[in-house]
C-alpha cells in the first residue's frame, strides 16, 4: 500500500490468507471512512512492476464503526 493511504497512526495487520484490516482511530463518521476506504483502493488499485512484469491488482473493503457496529473486536 502506498505511504499516504492510511496514517502513521494507524494500524495494518494481516487476518490470513489475503484479508487485512486497517484500524484507524479518531473517525468516527461512515463519511470519514469511506474517505480512508477510498484512499486505500485507489494506492492497491496501482498497477507495480515486478522486474520486467507488471502487476494489477483489485481489493474489496467492509467497513465497521465502533460503537454503533460493534462493541468488542469478534463483533467489529
Amino acid at each position: 500500500m502506498a505511504r499516504g493511504a492510511i496514517r502513521d497512526m494507524d494500524t495494518v495487520a494481516r487476518l490470513g490468507g489475503d484479508e487485512f484490516a486497517v484500524l484507524v482511530e479518531d473517525i468516527d463518521t461512515p463519511v470519514g471512512a469511506a474517505a480512508v476506504a477510498q484512499r486505500v483502493l485507489e494506492s492497491l488499485g496501482q498497477p507495480f512492476t515486478d522486474g520486467e512484469h507488471q502487476i494489477a491488482t483489485s481489493a474489496s473493503i467492509g467497513i465497521s464503526l465502533y460503537p454503533g457496529d460493534g462493541l468488542d473486536p469478534d463483533t467489529l
